[in-house]
């Protein structure tokens, strides 16, 4: 878990994901970790998903006060 890959494996690795990364981009995803063991791996990972939820939190949280802070329209009957 602690052992990072062969650098040849890696070095081959990057050349398939720079051409099939053009027409799939979800290979994208997993190339930043590519060099990585698979602990350093994990640890990216649960970073990323760490900071995309305070960033979704940051996201609702300004929805919600410009919300309290703009009035409702009034509904007007026809």
């Amino acid at each position: 878990m602690q052992q990072r890959p062969n650098p040849n494996a890696v070095h081959s690795m990057e050349k398939v994901l720079e051409e099939h990364g053009k027409y799939w981009r979800s290979l994208q995803r997993g190339a930043s970790t590519l060099g990585h063991s698979l602990s350093e791996a994990h640890q990216c990972e649960t970073e990323e998903a760490e900071t995309v939820t305070a960033m979704a939190s940051l996201s609702v949280a300004n929805k919600q006060r410009r919300s309290e802070e703009e009035p409702m329209e009034e509904e007007v009957p026809l």
